[in-house]
C-alpha cells in the first residue's frame, strides 16, 4: 500500500536526458498494520492477494489456511468478507480485475527483480507465517508467566519459517538477559507475549519489504556512469492523517507533513517575500502560521516529545501512562499554545496544534512501539532458519540485525528523525516543484464532490495561501539582461544591441501598455510580471516571430523552386539523350537487317551454281570427327593421369608455394596463342605470360575450363578450384593462396567457404535481432532532436537557447554515432555476401590477363 510508507526515488540522466540509473529509499513502513488498524480500514493488499490466489490454485492446505475470518490478522477488527477475497471479488491496486489476478501481477513483478523459483516459495510461506503467528493465543500463569494455549506452532516452525520449534515457543514466552556473565530467563505475562509475537510478526513483513528494495535498487542502480548533478528526485509521501485513534504512527507521519510544511513555506513564500525585499519591490507581506515551534514540540534535542518518549523507554519501570503525565507536566506550560492535555489524570491521551488542525494522539502502546526492537533469542533463531532467504534477512553480520543486549538500540522516534533529517537534506540542495493530490470524497466514488472536505484539504495543504501570494506577487521573473536579449525586438532592429537598462525595460514595455496598477514592476536587476501581463507581451513578440518565419517560408520556397527548376532541366536533358539514343538504334537496326536480307536473297539464288559446297561441308564433318576423337583420347588420358602437387624451392626462405601437375600437355594440348610459358628462376615455379596483353599470371589458362569454380563443387580438400594454389612455410604450416582474390587462408578452399556462410548467417541472425531494437532507438532519438528543435525559438534566454542547442548537437553527434555503427555492420553483411558470391561464381575470362598485386 503505497499511502502505509514513504519512497523516495532518485533518478539520474546523462546529458542527453535518457535515464542511466536510478535508486529507492524508504522510511516510516507502518508495519504496526500488521497487528492493529482503525475500524474500516484494511490491512497490507498482499494479504489479501496471497490467500485469493492461494484458494483458486487449491493450495490452501498447503499454506495451513481455511478462511481469511479466522485470522486474527485479517479479521480484528473485521475486514473485508471471506466471500469477496476467495471468490476474487475485491479489488485493491487496480480497477480492472480482483486480488487473485492482482497477486498474477505482484508475481511477475517479483519476477522481474529476481524473486522466482525457490526465493518466491519462501516469500509465500513468510506470508503465511505472520498470519499463523496472529492466531497464537496465551493464558496468563502463576509467577507473572504465560502459556501458549491456541496456535499451529508446529507447522510454523517446521513447514513455513524452518526454525527449532522448542526455541520459538521459549522466546515467545520468556526473554533471556546476560547479567555479569549470567544467563537470566525472565517469565513473560499473557500481554507481553502478545506484544513480541506481534513484533516478530512485524519484523518479518519489515524485512521482506526491506528486502524488495534491495533488489529493485541493485538492479537499477550504477549501470552507466553518470554525473551527480543531473538527476531527479521524487518524494512519495503520505498526506496529513486524523484518524477516530491516533498512534504513535500517525504522530510521525504528521510531523514529516509538518517538516514538508516547513520547507514549503520557507521556498514559496519566505523566498518570494526576501527576493522583493532585495529588488526594492513595495509587496504586502502575508502573514503564515509558523509550524517551526510544532517541530520543536516534536524534535527538539530538549524537552521535546521525541525526547520525553526515547528517555521513558530506558526506564524498565516506565509506562504509556508515566509518558502521558510527563508530557502534560513538561509541555502544558512551555507549549501551552500547541500542547493540549487532556482532562483525566489517567487518560491516555492528549491533543497537539498542528498547522492542519488539532489532532488528539492515544499513547497506548507508545513505549513498546518507540522500543521497535525484537529480543535477541528471537534474532538468533531467526538467523538460524533453514530457509535460505530467512536466515539472510536475519544474518547477524548485517547492521540492521545486531545484538542490542550490551549497547541501546536505536528507538522508532529516533531512527524516523535521522530519516527525515535525511530527506530534507537532500531536498534543501534541490530545486522543488510540488504536487498536491485532493481527494474530492472520502467514499471512492466518481462523481462525487465534497466542498467541505476540498476545501479543508487545500487549506492544510497551503494551496490557499499559495494562490493569495501568487495574487499580491508576481508570477514571471526575469533578469534585466535577458529579459532585453529576449524582447528587444519589439522595439529594436534585429542587429542592434541596446544597454541593459532600465530605460531600455520601459522602452520595451511600452510597446504593451498595462491594463491595470501592479501589472509589472522593475527590480534593481530583475523584471517582474504578472502572468497576464507577460501573456501579452508575448504575443507581442510572436508577431515579429511569425514575421520571420513568413520571410523565412518566402525564402525556402524561391529556393525549392530553383532546385526544382534545376532538376527539371536536367531530367528533360535525360530524357532527350535517352530518345536519341532510342532513335539511333532503330535506325541503324532497320539498315543492318535490310542489308542481311539482301545476302540471303544472292545466297538462295547462287544456291545451285555452288558445286564446290559439298566437298567443304565433308572436310568439316571429318575435322570435327578427328575432334571428337581426340577429346576421347585425352579424357581417357585424363582419368589416367591423376593430379599431383610437387615441391619447388623457398621464397625467400619463408614458404614454398607446390606446383599442381594437372597434366594440361597431354590432356588439353599445348598453350595457344597468344599465350606461352616460363619458369621462375627463384623458386622454379611456372608462370604464364599473354604476349598481347603483356602481364604474367600464376593460374594456366587450361585450367578454366578444367578446373571447378564453385569451391562447394569439390567432392574433397585435396582438389583446388579454379585460381587456387596450395602453399606451406618452414614451420610446416600448409595454407592456400587465391590468385583471383588476392589473398590466402589457412583453410582447404571448400571448408573456407563453408564458414564463411555460416559467419554470414550468424552476422544477418544478430542483424535481425539487434536491428529493429538500434532503429527504433534512433528513431526515439531523433523525436526527441526534433521535440528540442521545435523548442529552440521559444527560449526565453540565452542561455536557455544555448542550452538547447547543445542537447541538439549531443543528441545529433548520439544519432550519428548508431547509425554509423548500424551502417557499418550493415556494410559488413554486404561485403561478406559479395565475397562469397565471387567465390561461388564462375570467374570471368579478366581473370587471367588483370594485374594484380600479392
Amino acid at each position: 500500500n503505497s499511502s502505509r510508507f514513504g519512497k523516495y526515488l532518485d533518478l539520474k540522466f546523462d546529458t542527453i536526458g535518457n535515464i542511466t540509473e536510478a535508486s529507492m529509499m524508504h522510511f516510516l513502513l507502518e508495519k504496526s498494520r500488521i497487528s492493529f488498524r482503525n475500524r474500516g480500514e484494511q490491512t497490507f493488499h498482499i494479504f489479501y492477494q496471497f490467500f485469493a490466489a492461494a484458494h483458486r490454485d487449491d493450495m490452501l492446505d498447503e499454506f495451513g489456511l481455511t478462511i481469511p475470518s479466522e485470522f486474527k490478522y485479517l479479521a480484528n477488527p473485521p475486514g473485508p468478507s471471506d466471500h469477496d477475497i476467495l471468490n476474487n471479488k475485491l479489488v485493491t491496486c487496480s480497477e480492472r480485475y480482483g486480488v487473485a489476478n492482482e497477486w498474477d501481477d505482484s508475481v511477475g513483478g517479483f519476477a522481474s527483480i529476481g524473486i522466482e523459483g525457490g526465493d518466491l516459495k519462501s516469500f509465500e510461506n513468510a506470508l503465511a507465517a505472520i498470519l499463523h503467528l496472529g492466531n497464537i493465543q496465551f493464558q496468563d500463569e502463576a509467577h507473572d508467566s504465560s502459556s501458549i494455549v491456541e496456535g499451529r506452532l508446529d507447522f510454523i516452525a517446521n513447514s513455513l519459517l524452518h526454525i527449532d520449534e522448542h526455541k520459538l515457543r521459549h522466546s515467545l514466552t520468556n526473554i533471556d538477559t546476560v547479567v555479569n556473565g549470567e544467563r537470566i530467563s525472565s517469565n513473560l505475562t499473557a500481554e507481553k507475549a502478545e506484544s513480541y509475537r506481534d513484533a516478530l510478526a512485524k519484523i518479518i513483513y519489515e524485512k521482506l519489504f526491506k528486502w524488495m528494495f534491495e533488489k529493485c535498487n541493485a538492479i537499477l542502480g550504477d549501470k552507466v556512469t553518470s554525473d551527480p548533478r543531473i538527476s531527479i528526485g521524487i518524494l512519495d509521501i503520505f498526506g496529513f492523517e486524523v484518524f477516530g485513534q491516533n498512534s504513535l504512527e500517525q504522530m510521525c507521519i504528521n510531523v514529516a507533513n509538518e517538516q514538508l510544511q516547513d520547507h514549503f513555506n520557507t521556498y514559496i513564500f519566505d523566498l518570494e517575500q526576501t527576493e522583493y525585499k532585495q529588488q526594492g519591490l513595495d509587496i504586502p507581506t502575508i502573514g503564515l502560521a509558523d509550524v517551526k515551534p510544532t517541530l520543536m514540540l516534536f524534535m527538539g534535542k530538549q524537552d521535546s516529545i521525541f525526547s520525553l518518549l526515547d528517555e521513558e523507554c530506558r526506564f524498565p519501570e516506565a509506562t504509556d501512562l508515566t509518558f502521558t503525565q510527563k508530557a502534560k507536566f513538561n509541555f502544558s506550560r512551555t507549549n501551552g499554545d500547541k500542547f493540549f492535555p487532556s482532562m483525566a489524570e489517567s487518560d491516555l491521551s492528549f491533543q497537539i496544534l498542528h498547522y492542519a488542525g488539532k489532532v488528539q494522539y492515544i499513547t497506548r502502546e507508545f513505549l513498546e512501539k518507540n522500543r521497535d526492537t525484537l529480543s535477541a533469542d528471537m534474532r538468533k533463531m531467526m538467523a538460524l532458519s533453514l530457509d535460505p532467504v530467512m536466515a539472510k534477512l536475519f544474518d547477524m553480520n548485517d547492521p540492521s540485525n545486531m545484538d542490542y543486549s550490551k549497547i541501546r538500540a536505536p528507538t522508532l522516534c529516533r531512527t524516523f528523525k535521522e530519516s527525515l533529517m535525511m530527506l530534507m537534506s537532500k531536498m534543501r540542495v534541490c530545486e522543488p516543484h510540488f504536487i498536491r493530490c485532493v481527494k474530492p470524497n472520502d467514499n471512492k466514488r466518481p462523481l462525487e464532490y465534497n466542498d467541505e472536505l476540498v476545501i479543508r484539504q487545500l487549506r492544510c495543504s497551503g494551496v490557499l495561501e499559495t494562490v493569495k501570494i501568487r495574487k499580491l506577487g508576481y508570477d514571471v521573473k526575469e533578469d534585466i539582461e535577458e529579459f532585453i536579449k529576449r524582447f528587444k525586438n519589439i522595439v529594436y532592429p534585429f542587429h542592434v544591441t541596446p544597454e541593459p537598462t532600465r530605460e531600455t525595460v520601459l522602452k520595451i514595455l511600452a510597446k504593451v501598455p498595462k491594463q491595470a496598477d501592479g501589472d509589472f514592476a522593475i527590480g534593481r536587476t530583475k523584471v517582474f510580471m504578472k502572468d497576464e501581463y507577460s501573456d501579452r507581451l508575448n504575443g507581442e513578440m510572436r508577431k515579429h516571430q511569425d514575421a520571420l518565419v513568413y520571410l523565412q517560408r518566402i525564402v525556402k520556397g524561391h529556393v525549392a523552386r530553383e532546385y526544382f527548376k534545376m532538376q527539371l532541366n536536367s531530367t528533360r536533358r535525360t530524357v532527350e539523350v535517352v530518345h536519341d539514343f532510342c532513335r539511333d538504334v532503330q535506325n541503324k537496326g532497320a539498315r543492318a537487317a535490310e542489308k542481311f536480307r539482301a545476302l540471303d536473297a544472292i545466297d538462295a539464288q547462287l544456291k545451285d551454281s555452288r558445286d564446290w559446297l559439298p566437298g567443304v561441308q565433308e572436310r568439316l564433318a571429318e575435322e570435327r570427327r578427328k575432334r571428337l576423337e581426340e577429346e576421347a583420347r585425352r579424357r581417357k588420358m585424363s582419368e589416367s593421369l591423376k593430379p599431383k602437387f610437387v615441391e619447388t624451392k623457398f621464397y625467400n626462405g619463408k614458404y614454398m608455394v607446390y606446383h599442381r601437375e594437372e597434366h594440361y600437355d597431354e590432356i588439353a594440348g599445348g598453350l595457344k596463342k597468344p599465350w606461352v610459358k616460363r619458369k621462375d628462376s627463384r623458386t622454379g615455379r611456372v608462370f604464364f605470360k599473354n604476349l598481347e596483353t603483356k602481364t604474367t599470371t600464376w593460374i594456366d589458362p587450361r585450367s578454366y575450363d578444367r578446373r571447378k569454380h564453385n569451391p562447394l563443387d569439390l567432392t574433397n580438400d585435396d582438389e583446388l578450384p579454379y585460381g587456387y594454389d596450395k602453399a606451406i612455410t618452414v614451420d610446416k604450416v600448409v595454407f592456400f593462396i587465391n590468385h583471383v582474390e588476392c589473398n590466402h587462408h589457412k583453410d582447404p578452399p571448400r571448408v573456407y567457404v563453408m564458414k564463411r556462410e555460416e559467419e554470414l548467417q550468424k552476422r544477418k541472425d544478430k542483424l535481425d535481432e539487434k536491428g529493429p531494437s538500434a532503429i527504433a532507438k534512433i528513431n526515439k532519438l531523433k523525436e526527441k532532436r526534433a521535440l528540442l528543435s521545435s523548442q529552440l525559438g521559444e527560449a526565453s534566454n540565452e542561455a536557455s537557447l544555448q542550452h538547447l542547442e547543445k542537447r541538439v548537437q549531443d543528441l545529433s553527434q548520439t544519432i550519428q554515432t548508431h547509425g554509423n555503427a548500424m551502417s557499418k555492420y550493415r556494410e559488413d553483411v554486404v561485403q561478406l555476401e559479395e565475397e562469397i558470391m565471387r567465390l561461388k561464381s564462375k570467374k570471368p575470362l579478366s581473370s587471367l590477363t588483370t594485374p594484380r598485386r600479392y
